[in-house]
């Protein structure tokens, strides 16, 4: 066997290299489906986002979402410093929301400072139409209630918006109190383990409308967003 033997067998030992054209192309092909599936998956993952943002949202309360805040506050006017309470959506025990019989109510009004996480308080008393603002309250459905008129609202949920909340304090005769707190961000009000659904700003427009009427002055609602 001479060397032109031995070329002739290498050569036929070795397959042929593709054109550097071919693999420059098929390095293109592997780019471009690489980048498709990228494309897919963060698709996808905005789109569950989306999903589940528009789940979170309150259905008769939005508002645009921001950072969450830690809240506090000094008591004015025999309001309590204002905190961030954990919310019971979907829970609350039967029964009325406040006893009948109240002769004195306080509105306690929440509003974030300029700091963005100090709450300035005012306060407001009514000694007049109070069994109104009772009754306003107590008429509201419970979650069952609620969730049966508006199928909707049962994945409902709280928004982080800086609205300003309300607290109200109601007296009676013989010197005991109750209290509920109205969840602004949750559409929800609250008094302990009582807690109530739906329209839940008429109360504040009973009291409003209470307060105009024994010659106090209130801007205009600043829940009508």
């Amino acid at each position: 066997m001479n060397d032109d033997d031995i070329r002739t067998l290498l050569s036929g030992a070795v397959p042929d290299l593709p054109e550097s054209n071919d693999r420059v192309a098929a390095v293109r092909d592997r780019a471009a489906r690489h980048r498709r599936r990228r494309r897919s998956v963060v698709s996808g993952a905005v789109v569950l986002l989306a999903v589940a943002a528009a789940t979170t949202v309150p259905l008769l309360l939005r508002g645009e979402p921001v950072e969450p805040f830690t809240a506090g506050g000094e008591p004015t006017a025999g309001c309590p410093a204002y905190t961030a309470r954990p919310t019971k959506l979907g829970q609350g025990a039967a029964g009325q929301l406040l006893p009948d019989g109240a002769v004195r109510a306080t509105m306690c009004v929440y509003r974030v400072g300029t700091s963005g996480n100090d709450w300035q308080t005012e306060a407001v008393t009514i000694d007049r139409d109070v069994a109104e603002v009772v009754s306003t309250l107590n008429a509201l459905p419970d979650h069952d209630t609620f969730v049966a008129e508006h199928p909707e609202a049962r994945d409902a949920g709280c928004t982080m918006s800086l609205r300003p909340q309300y607290l109200m304090r109601f007296e009676y005769p013989d010197g005991s109190s109750s209290t509920v707190d109205f969840a602004m961000n949750c559409g929800t009000v609250e008094n302990g383990d009582v807690v109530r659904f739906g329209e839940i700003t008429k109360a504040l427009d009973a009291f409003t409308t209470s307060y105009r009427a024994q010659g106090g002055a209130v801007p205009d609602p600043p829940w009508k967003w």
